[in-house]
């Protein structure tokens, strides 16, 4: 016997507890402990800095070599650095006039530069857009009045004055057409010619009457050449004054085809060429001057073409007495926005050839018209270069700022309204107005228009974007805005580069000298480091002699915060060093290690009197945990008991006794504190344990009942290993309750124990004794049957309710439940909380004194037959269950009916038994009747179940 358990009891002291974390404030309650903390300035000391003993010895003299040589290096140095700042100084006192004079010639050159490139493009807009409208407008006005004035009766609308207008149209278009006139623009190289025809595509004459005669000219291609255009003259009258008739013309002689190419409807009050002054007139004054208008932008259809354009009409009414009391119509020139976009490609072009840099990505000119009838922040796209259509989706202008738009147009457009807030603003309506935006800010979503200072010739401006603009005023109500982008660094390129050239000479120099002082400080540097490093040298071998034992303590301070965490690191790499090095010769050091062995060994052993959450708030110097102290706490409490104990610790000898209670009270601790339970005492042959105290533990109800069903399957596989020793078969019960209780140390200051009292305490310990009654092995309260998982988790327990009973003591019944085991079997592993690791350390703590192994416990195998016996016990669950409803609604028969079904399946059910018991007391009687009790004891019967035994 001594050589089979001689280690036993060392190898049972030796048992890891698994290390929890987590902490809980606990509130005092009742009277505080009077005697002051054993250390009370230690809570004052953390606070300051702290300083590893080797660090300060080897700081302490490397600071100290340190120091002596830089009070040599520094006044050296602050000299040196004195000089080179002189000259530094020297070398921007002679450069500095130069700069600013670059920066006036680059300033000078860039303004006068841009201002001529915007003053040439307005000029160009001006000769070959708005001039020959006005031209064409005036020749055919004079034609009228000359008529008239030969001729009083002439009124211009008989066929015959039709087709005379219209061939007086047809002259003015084709001399148009074969003229050509030469715009001047000044670029920074010289001056470019911007030539091309002086082009209307239509002149007609529009009669209040619903006369209508006019000539148009059609372009083959975008050359903008005599060569390419093919006239037509289209003609209404007022006998058909809704349909619209158009003839080609001989380009040579005039003739009219002998029939129309085209006949479309046609209504004249809707025509912009002539509503323009119609209501003008309806608004006028009699007396009021004749007065030139520009229509509204819109769409244009051309005769025997599907192609749509937008045009712009300059109109002049027909007032022969001078004013608009006498009104007859409207004489128009039409002008289409391609050609407008055609001539502004055309100036870009010449703007490419003088400007480095520019090109149709990163330049364009464009114009925006305005009239006072639109909203101040819309602006029309009139014309912009390399634009294919300016036709929007309906058929209207398109806005300025719309993406359509070619991406240089609608980004420096929406930079413009950015800047000026409205088109209308006085400020951009000026005769030229500049800024400058950054385009890959511009770029961003949102968008952010950053201005950037192109005159600043050390400055990157390779993305910024320089704009100008001038306006045109083209009537009273009518503007237009020419807008020129170009990059920022095509202006004053070349003395901008100068400036850079003598900015860098002067660097160059600063950088010479900079690197004279740089060499110096490194060689006085390598000076003193070379000294420092040898000093160093000598100082560490001296120190490491002195310093050597106390590296020791290092490993004491990460053992130290182990043992914090209450980690005994039994296998820890530090320990080994500690136990097996040799003690330091120095005295303070060797105490320390001496203590430290003592301490932690010390708290391991607390630790097994104590809860380790506890015992880790007194190590970690939490004042309450030394005191008495309670909380109110809602707990989880478990009783457990080994059935028949007295009758097995008579059959055994002391020896057998212990090695049984101990083997069973490891394995039964070692689960109840892998699933976060507390064992709080050992009750000889039972485990009183809690959840939730003194530590938070989530899901403490579910871990509590997984914990109980885990020492019922850990005792299958224990059993087989006291049957291999020739020891007795152990079976437990369980009870379990859930319930508020004051939690904490209870005692006196001199005296005092981690516990929990109430009645759930006493409770829990009822329904342990309960199992017996009704022939289980785990009970839990409807308390704690309540706070299990709901239905549906995977993690859900197998149960049925047993009886509402009345334990002893108590007057309320409750309602108790049987835990069955799991719905499922997946969970298996998760339940016994890790057993392969349990049992590892098990067998090596408990069988130190054993002459021969021990079979591995908890090893989790399910066959299929235990699944579907675990369902057939669900099954059977679900039928007790309906004949204990049955029996507290009084149907006795359907309970007796019910529960001998469940019976003819389950014979051996305790449970069952007990029940049918009950149900047959009421439905058995000795004279035959319906029911075996009287009429006085079914009207007090509540269908408790009343215990008289503890």
């Amino acid at each position: 016997s001594s050589s089979r358990y001689g280690s036993l009891h060392h190898a049972v002291w030796r048992t890891r507890f698994p290390m929890k974390r987590g902490t809980r404030d606990h509130a005092m309650i009742g009277r505080q402990g009077t005697r002051e903390d054993l250390c009370p300035g230690f809570a004052a000391e953390q606070r300051k800095l702290q300083i590893p003993l080797q660090v300060a010895f080897f700081g302490t003299i490397v600071l100290s070599v340190a120091l002596s040589w830089l009070g040599l290096f520094l006044p050296t140095e602050v000299l040196a650095r004195r000089m080179h700042s002189e000259v530094l100084d020297s070398f921007s006192n002679i450069s500095a006039p130069q700069e600013e004079l670059i920066d006036e010639l680059v300033t000078s050159q860039a303004i006068n530069a841009y201002r001529s490139v915007l003053i040439s493009i307005s000029e160009a807009i001006q000769l070959h857009v708005v001039m020959p409208p006005q031209e064409a407008l005036n020749s055919m006005w004079l034609m009228m009045l000359a008529s008239r004035h030969v001729n009083a009766s002439w009124t211009g609308t008989s066929k015959h004055d039709l087709w005379g207008i219209a061939y007086r149209e047809w002259i003015l278009m084709v001399d148009m057409i074969n003229s050509t006139e030469s715009a001047t623009i000044h670029f920074t190289d010289g001056v470019h010619l911007l030539e091309s025809n002086r082009y209307v595509q239509s002149v007609l004459v529009a009669f209040e009457t619903g006369e209508v005669v006019g000539v148009t000219a059609l372009g083959h291609d975008r050359a903008l050449d005599a060569s390419s255009f093919d006239t037509y003259a289209f003609i209404v009258r007022s006998s058909n004054p809704t349909s619209l008739s158009a003839w080609p013309v001989n380009s040579s002689t005039g003739q009219l085809a002998e029939l129309p190419v085209a006949t479309s409807p046609y209504n004249l009050t809707r025509q912009p060429y002539y509503s323009v002054q119609a209501e003008h007139a309806m608004r006028a004054l009699d007396d009021a001057a004749a007065e030139t208008l520009w229509s509204k932008v819109y769409g244009i259809s051309t005769p025997n073409s599907s192609r749509q354009d937008l045009g712009i009409s300059l109109t002049r009414p027909i007032t022969f007495c001078g004013t608009y009391k006498c009104f007859e119509g409207s004489v128009a020139a039409i002008l289409t926005l391609r050609y407008i976009n055609e001539l502004t490609s055309k100036a870009l072009q010449s703007m490419h050839q003088s400007l480095v840099g520019a090109n149709a990505s990163n330049s364009n000119i464009f114009i925006v018209g305005r009239s006072s009838d639109q909203p101040a922040d819309e602006g029309y796209l009139i014309g912009a270069a390399n634009a294919d259509t300016l036709v929007g989706e309906d058929g209207r202008p398109r806005l300025a700022t719309s993406e359509s738009n070619p991406e240089i147009v609608h980004i420096t457009a929406a930079a413009l309204i950015n800047h000026f807030s409205r088109w209308d603003d006085r400020e951009l309506l000026a005769a030229t107005a500049n800024f400058t935006f950054r385009w890959g800010k511009a770029l961003q979503n949102p968008p952010v228009y950053e201005s950037c200072d192109v005159l600043n010739m050390y400055q990157k401006i390779e993305d910024c974007m320089q704009v100008g603009t001038t306006s045109i005023s083209l009537d009273s109500r009518t503007k237009w805005i020419i807008v020129t982008v170009v990059p920022a660094n095509t202006f004053g390129a070349a003395a901008r580069m100068a400036a850079r050239e003598v900015h860098e000479l002067v660097k160059q120099q600063e950088r010479a000298w900079s690197s004279a002082l740089q060499n110096w400080e490194a060689a006085c540097v390598g000076l003193v480091a070379g000294v420092v490093i040898a000093t160093t040298g000598l100082a560490l071998a001296l120190g490491y002699l002195v310093v050597r034992p106390l590296w020791q303590l290092g490993n004491l301070n990460i053992l130290m915060r182990r043992l914090g965490d209450l980690d005994f690191a039994h296998e820890s790499k530090e320990l080994g060093e500690m136990r097996t090095g040799s003690l330091s010769f120095i005295k303070e050091v060797g105490t320390l290690q001496t203590t430290f062995c003592r301490l932690s060994q010390s708290i391991e052993t607390f630790a097994r009197f104590v809860p380790e959450g506890v015992v880790r708030r007194i190590v970690r110097g939490d004042h309450r945990a030394a005191k008495p102290h309670v909380s109110m706490r809602t707990v989880t409490i478990m009783f457990t008991d080994i059935q028949d104990f007295t009758t097995i610790s008579e059959s055994l000898s002391q020896t057998d006794l212990l090695f049984l209670l101990t083997r069973y009270l490891t394995v039964m601790t070692r689960i109840a504190e892998a699933h976060n339970g507390e064992v709080t005492e050992i009750l000889g042959d039972g485990l009183l344990a809690f959840w939730n105290t003194p530590d938070d533990v989530p899901d403490h109800a579910w871990k509590a009942c997984a914990t109980a069903l885990a020492m019922q399957e850990a005792l299958t596989e224990l059993n087989e290993d006291f049957l291999a020793r020739s020891l007795p078969h152990v079976s437990i019960r369980v009870g379990v309750h859930t319930g508020q209780v004051l939690s904490g140390n209870i005692g006196c200051n001199k005296k005092m124990k981690f516990g929990c009292l109430g009645d759930p305490v006493n409770l829990a310990s009822r329904l342990e004794g309960l199992c017996k009654v009704f022939g289980v092995n785990v009970l839990c309260s409807e308390a704690t049957h309540a706070a299990l998982q709901p239905d549906g988790d995977p993690k859900q327990l197998l149960s049925r309710k047993l009886a509402l009973v009345q334990v002893k003591g108590k007057r309320e019944p409750i309602w108790v439940y049987e835990i069955m085991g799991r719905r499922d079997q997946s969970t298996a592993g998760e339940i016994c909380g890790g057993s392969a690791e349990l049992t590892s350390d098990l067998d090596r703590d408990v069988e130190a004194g054993y002459s021969r192994g021990s079979p591995t416990l908890f090893a989790q195998t399910e066959s299929s037959a235990d699944i579907s016996a675990m369902a057939e016990r669900a099954r059977l669950a679900q039928g007790y269950e309906a004949a204990l409803s049955a029996f507290h609604e009084m149907r006795f028969k359907d309970a007796e009916a019910l529960i001998q079904e469940v019976l003819g399946s389950w014979p051996q059910d305790a449970a069952t038994i007990k029940l049918q018991e009950r149900i047959l007391h009421f439905t058995q009687s000795s004279d035959g009747g319906e029911f075996g009790s009287s009429p006085q004891e079914l009207a007090a019967w509540t269908g408790t179940f009343v215990i008289t035994e503890k």
